[in-house]
């Protein structure tokens, strides 16, 4: 007999008083959670709070934590054993363990659901709000003066850690890295004029249609910005080998 405590059993669920409209209607449509008695976290309000407090919002991590519990419980069953959940003083053997791995799939599949559905909600959002106001302006620029960073969630918008990028993973050399944008750019350009479909695996998020022409319009912001960085930095260090990045 095998002796485990039930995951996330001992979880402190911290209730946020602020509700985050990118989500507030994400999940509606996905199945419920299986009902089990030992199950705290399981509605589309609790699992979202808890995976923004334990994993800043990374779905991957929680989801990744119930396929390991289910593949666990799986093993115990096909080699015969038994399971005790310590906090419920039961024990689950047999057609019992197998319906609860019914249940932990079920999980699983409707988490599965709620995740993208909340990136998506998320994303959209920070489309919608995102700022645009930076512009082509080619004068020299200080580090002060140069414009934000459209907010996309999966973006890195610090200017000292973009700035701390190039000089790390490519000396320092700009052109490298406005080059990646602007194929990016193109790529994406390319794809909304043709009313494609972006697909990023990774996020497991889909952009097409007006989405897409916002994150379009995102990665040409993004673009700018990063002139402007580029061109802080040929102020600062003079070396126009690193950086001869036009807005052309």
């Amino acid at each position: 007999m095998i002796i485990l405590r039930q995951p996330f059993l001992f979880i402190t669920f911290l209730a946020f008083s602020v509700v985050f409209s990118a989500s507030a209607n994400a999940g509606e449509t996905c199945p419920e959670v299986p009902k089990v008695s030992w199950w705290k976290v399981t509605s589309v309000e609790a699992m979202t709070a808890y995976v923004d407090r334990k994993h800043d919002g990374d779905w991957a991590p929680y989801l990744k934590k119930w396929q390991r519990y289910e593949e666990r419980m799986r093993g115990i069953l096909d080699n015969g054993k038994s399971v005790v959940i310590k906090s419920q003083n039961i024990t689950l053997q047999g057609e019992d363990l197998a319906r609860h791995i019914e249940r932990i799939a079920k999980r699983v599949e409707v988490t599965r659901c709620i995740a993208d559905q909340v990136v998506e909600a998320r994303t959209i959002e920070e489309f919608n709000n995102m700022d645009t106001a930076a512009g082509g302006n080619t004068t020299v620029q200080t580090a002060e003066t140069c414009p934000n960073f459209s907010k996309v969630v999966w973006w890195e918008t610090s200017h000292a850690k973009v700035a701390s990028y190039v000089e790390k993973k490519h000396g320092g050399d700009w052109n490298i890295y406005v080059e990646k944008w602007v194929k990016q750019f193109e790529k994406m350009k390319s794809l909304s004029e043709r009313g494609g479909t972006a697909v990023f695996k990774t996020k497991k998020l889909k952009l097409e249609g007006e989405n897409l022409a916002r994150y379009v319009e995102a990665i040409e912001d993004r673009l700018s910005v990063t002139k402007c960085l580029a061109r802080r930095e040929l102020v600062n260090s003079g070396d126009k080998k690193h950086v001869s990045a036009n807005d052309g």
